[in-house]
């Protein structure tokens, strides 16, 4: 009765309005709910007869949010649409004010959900541009200290703003994405569960906008510099996985931030690139084609009294073909950009000291290429099935799995090639990552049929129109043609020197 009462009775004590709404404040504090809930209606009917306790009405319900009464979220989540739809400005500056504030118990998930959902249904002359800067603003002090869920459902924010539909909005959320991890990691620590889960989840929502005209140079090199250098003790198959995945996304949109630097530059930022794939690739044995030999004579010749496992080497089974697609992807698209990182000419082609290093990477990598290739053709099922069980930690389908897997044996086999050629083409914007889909071609619709009548079956509908077979003169015996034959002109026959006459002849 008595916040009743305070709403009722608000407008007309303007001397008694801050005792007024803290007594409303004190109510929604109390035990019960019947209580709580008339408290929050009361407060959203104070904001219509004075709009500037709008936002410190706001910064009181999403501290409500989080309830494990559902009326009581409801009524508490229909009060905050209420005043977002009455007075969006002074709404989002109250739920920032309560996002930023130094609070661990600070329910920023719930609210980050409440504001990708309600920002959708915001009519258009309401969610202005100046409304949108005001969100961006507020967004990017927010993205300084959030978590792997926040970062995801802040991005969601983002993006369902008009104006980053655009092609200049993409590219603004994406170097957005890039200043907030270089900003939160800018030493990377490939023990701390927060840096790996940063930077992965990071480039995840920066490849969401990655197109033609969208690029991610910046986090590329921040990827090439910060993280690849100290990528090997990284113990997660997920998060390898996913980061290399994120870098092969960005080797595809490197843009002007990557090709902005000297030569020297980008070839030093490839340097620990080439270096992960050499330590990727398995180890030459001092006779590959004596190892291989004897293990095929070892397969052949013990028949079924020895495991399949007991006969495969270490090198196939320590093999990671998911990572391998990665960097040879990764590389190859990388050295397009840089032709003199890789040299597959001879090295008498030239005497620079550049040329001979760039020859030198090439003949390093060559052998255990070579030698995975040979792997690949003889351990072809071994390696597949290990490879849908890598795919299986994500928790796909198992056709999925196998389908991957396959795609991505295709992929290595056809990135393998390319470095046993002089001059190879390392284009390769046609190929597609094998966790990526094919675009699906959309065929023209077919003519509608028509539809037949009640009494009338799809069988009797008219169908079009056949060809006609027309009639042919006989040819041979029973043609007129033939003299000689039997038949003939049966009529009247009359001499040369006669002709019938006309009427009756007397």
């Amino acid at each position: 009765l008595s916040s009743q009462l305070i709403g009722r009775f608000f407008k007309r004590f303007k001397n008694l309005e801050e005792e007024s709404f803290n007594c409303l404040l004190d109510l929604c504090d109390d035990p019960d709910v019947a209580i709580r809930k008339q408290a929050v209606q009361d407060l959203q009917s104070i904001c219509k007869h004075e709009p500037a306790f709008t936002s410190r009405v706001a910064d009181v319900l999403v501290q409500m949010l989080v309830t494990d009464d559902h009326s009581e979220s409801h009524i508490v989540t229909l009060a905050l649409s209420g005043l977002l739809l009455a007075d969006p400005k002074s709404t989002l500056t109250g739920i920032f004010n309560q996002m930023l504030a130094d609070n661990s118990g600070s329910p920023r998930d719930h609210v980050l959900k409440f504001l990708a959902e309600s920002l959708k249904r915001l009519p258009k002359e309401t969610l202005d541009d100046q409304l949108e800067e005001f969100i961006l603003e507020q967004t990017n002090k927010v993205l300084l200290d959030v978590s792997e869920d926040e970062f995801i459902l802040l991005i969601t924010v983002l993006s369902s703003l008009k104006c980053m539909s655009t092609v200049p909005g993409r590219q603004k959320l994406v170097n957005m994405i890039t200043t907030q991890v270089v900003q939160a990691v800018p030493s990377f620590d490939p023990q701390d569960a927060s840096c790996l889960a940063q930077v992965r989840e990071s480039g995840r929502q920066a490849v969401r906008f990655l197109s033609k005209n969208v690029t991610a140079g910046a986090f590329l090199r921040y990827t090439l510099q910060k993280v690849i250098p100290f990528f090997e003790p990284i113990g997660s198959e997920l998060d390898r996985r996913g980061i290399l995945r994120v870098l092969t996304e960005f080797s595809m949109h490197p843009g002007d931030a990557f090709l902005s630097c000297s030569e020297a530059e980008r070839a030093q930022i490839l340097c620990p690139l080439h270096s992960l794939l050499l330590s990727s690739l398995p180890t030459v044995p001092e006779d590959p084609l004596l190892a291989l030999s004897s293990a095929v004579e070892t397969d052949s010749g013990s028949g079924k009294s020895q495991s399949t496992k007991n006969l495969i080497p270490d090198e196939v089974s320590n093999l990671n073909l998911l990572e391998i697609e990665c960097l040879l992807f990764s590389i190859v698209n990388l050295a397009k950009l840089l032709p003199s990182f890789l040299d597959f000419t001879d090295l008498s082609s030239g005497d620079s000291a550049s040329n001979s290093e760039a020859i030198s990477r090439v003949r390093c990598v060559r052998p255990k290429l070579q030698y995975l290739a040979r792997l690949l053709q003889l351990y072809r099922r071994n390696i597949l099935s290990a490879t849908e069980e890598l795919l299986k930690l994500e928790e796909i389908a198992q056709e999925s799995a196998a389908h991957e897997a396959k795609q991505a044996l295709s992929n290595v086999e056809v990135l393998v090639r390319l470095f046993f050629r002089n001059r190879p083409n390392l284009d390769i914007s046609a190929m597609m990552p094998s966790w990526k889909k094919m675009p699906v071609t959309v065929k023209p619709g077919e003519k509608r049929p028509p539809i037949p009548l009640a009494d009338q079956s799809m069988d009797t509908v008219k169908t079009g129109r056949t060809e006609r077979t027309f009639y042919r003169m006989p040819v041979g015996r029973w043609s007129g043609g033939r003299s000689g034959a039997r038949g003939g002109f049966r009529g009247r026959r009359f001499s040369d020197n006669s002709l019938p006459g006309r009427g009756r002849m007397y």
